[in-house]
């Protein structure tokens, strides 16, 4: 083996070494804490970014435990919504996510609103103006659509923009100032099911089964089959579906959804 080879297999021994040690660092250091999701535990650490940005929370969690953009969990009385996970952590032990402390509730559903900012001047006396800055609401579901009146924290806005493309899981609603009307409502927002798996066109799934069994109610899936694994290909042009398989005696359901 030459000098050059040993170098290499070094740096990757090395590298593998600190991840597990950083990874360990975050799961059972000084900052690790525990957050409840959907109802259960989930040991992370957590770290504010920044003490302007005091509603911006970086969640880091186990490479085997992860939350999904969308997600509402709750830390230390307060609840939070995933928003992004950090694209360019690799080859490490941990996910990064960042996640905004709500602000606003409806029917049982949190999200983030940002609220618009004012600022005072002085030209021949004291006033105060608003920033041309559109208000932003961020829920985790789609239930909402532009002309829609809703109450957040008892003033009443009307919903101009609605975006439930640029990140899946969440949706980003551009808001202005209205009047107080009869139409002004607090929206009723549909559960996300948090088992969702989500897929991509022309990923390869396998699953283990039992004596080959197998069901889904889209016959577009090209499948494999063995006595004891299933193996299936996503095809395009599907946006949800979902199969069974048998484990451990007992039937058991799986619910895709199908990104770009």
């Amino acid at each position: 083996m030459s000098s050059i080879t040993n170098f290499k297999t070094l740096q990757v021994a090395e590298q593998k070494a600190e991840d597990k040690i950083a990874a360990n660092f975050l799961i059972k250091g000084d900052l690790a804490t525990t957050i409840k999701v959907n109802g259960k535990d989930m040991q992370v650490a957590l770290s504010y970014q920044n003490k302007e940005e005091f509603d911006r929370v970086y969640t880091y969690t186990a490479k085997s435990d992860t939350l999904t953009i969308g997600t509402n969990y709750e830390w230390e009385g307060r609840t939070y919504l995933v928003t992004d996970q950090d694209k360019l952590v690799k080859n490490v032990l941990y996910n990064k996510y960042l996640a905004l402390e709500c602000n606003f509730q409806i029917n049982g559903f949190w999200g983030w609103f940002k609220k618009p900012n004012y600022m005072n001047t002085q030209i021949k006396e004291d006033t105060t103006i608003i920033s041309l800055a559109k208000p932003i609401a961020i829920l985790p579901n789609n239930s909402l659509k532009t002309g829609d009146k809703l109450n957040i924290n008892g003033r009443p806005w009307l919903i101009i923009e609605c975006d439930d493309f640029s990140t899946l899981g969440i949706t980003y609603y551009s808001l202005e100032a209205t009047t107080e009307a009869k139409t002004v409502s607090t929206i009723s927002a549909p559960t996300i099911d948090p088992n969702l798996i989500i897929v991509h066109g022309l990923d390869v799934i396998q699953l283990t089964t039992e004596d080959g069994y197998f069901k889904t109610d889209d016959t577009r899936l090209k499948v494999k089959r063995t006595l004891t694994t299933v193996q299936f290909t996503v095809p395009f042009g599907v946006s949800d579906f979902s199969v069974e398989v048998k484990e451990a005696g007992a039937i058991v359901n799986k619910k895709y959804r199908v990104v770009l």
